[in-house]
């Protein structure tokens, strides 16, 4: 299982700390891609797992990439409840 963290702020720049004075940024939004392959004793607390670190994640792309024991079952039900999941199937 992989994942990965993208940046999603208009302008695509953010400061760990703005400068005194500077304006109020928007806070980071982030998307985070969650890859799995024959995972699905651990796929659905992964996804789950991204999406409970907060408003901060923007959205969870899971890809299923073919898997055969049902990884992509799992996260169809997950995301028929969950509106920040997307779910790719390849």
């Amino acid at each position: 299982m992989y994942f990965v963290i993208a940046n999603v702020n208009d302008g695509g720049t953010s400061a760990a700390a703005p400068a005194v004075g500077a304006p109020d940024l928007p806070a980071a939004r982030i998307s985070v891609i969650v890859i799995g392959y024959d995972d699905a004793r651990h796929i659905e607390a992964a996804v789950r797992s991204a999406l409970a670190q907060g408003p901060v994640v923007a959205e969870v792309v899971a890809v299923d990439d073919a898997s055969t024991d049902g990884t992509g079952a799992v996260l169809d039900r997950l995301a028929a409840t969950e509106p920040r999941l997307r779910v790719v199937h390849r």
